[in-house]
């Protein structure tokens, strides 16, 4: 199902940073817009982009003690039960390395079990456990709010624009990555 906004206008109390902090919690309008060159390729918007969600992925997260590359491999397991951990990685798009990272961290915080295939001892068999389950349903309804607020600037008609733009330029540049995400066989 593909991600649509929820509709719902953040709190107001939701604006990072935290409103004890003298930072601002309003856009600093003295620097928009950018006008230096590197500020205006789509490579560094990227960039900073990703360095934007990943801040309100955490202060909006950070109390369930769970990261967006942990969410995406629970929510992968939860939509598909039992993967072999090399597709895991795949369907996430991470290198065999971060995907060995990540779900040991999981098996150690009972979140996910993993285990030899059956049918080639090779394989190892990741699958969320009751508790990885219990911790996405605790965590979904912070996730949307993460999501709503990345998109919160934009119309609903320009949110949507932009995740199928978005889509477009990871499915035609997907084999430039390092971890080139892989279909499910």
């Amino acid at each position: 199902m593909p991600w649509m906004p929820s509709g719902k206008p953040p709190p107001c109390n939701s604006r990072m940073p935290p409103e004890s902090s003298t930072v601002p919690t309003q856009p600093d309008t003295d620097l928009l817009p950018l006008t230096d060159p590197f500020s205006l390729k789509p490579g560094h918007l990227l960039r900073r982009c990703h360095q934007i969600a990943l801040g309100i992925f955490h202060h909006k997260c950070h109390r369930f003690g769970i990261t967006p590359l942990q969410y995406a491999v629970l929510s992968a397991l939860e939509h598909r039960r039992t993967l072999d951990q090399i597709t895991l990685g795949g369907l996430v798009a991470l290198d065999r390395t971060t995907t060995t990272h990540l779900v040991g961290k999981l098996l150690e915080s009972g979140r996910v079990s993993r285990s030899a295939s059956e049918k080639d001892k090779r394989f190892k068999l990741v699958a969320i456990t009751p508790a990885g389950r219990e911790l996405l349903a605790q965590v979904e309804q912070a996730v949307q709010a993460v999501q709503d607020e990345i998109i919160r600037p934009l119309t609903p008609e320009e949110a949507r624009l932009l995740v199928s733009l978005l889509q477009k330029i990871a499915r035609e540049n997907n084999t430039y990555s390092r971890a080139p995400q892989r279909k499910l066989e």
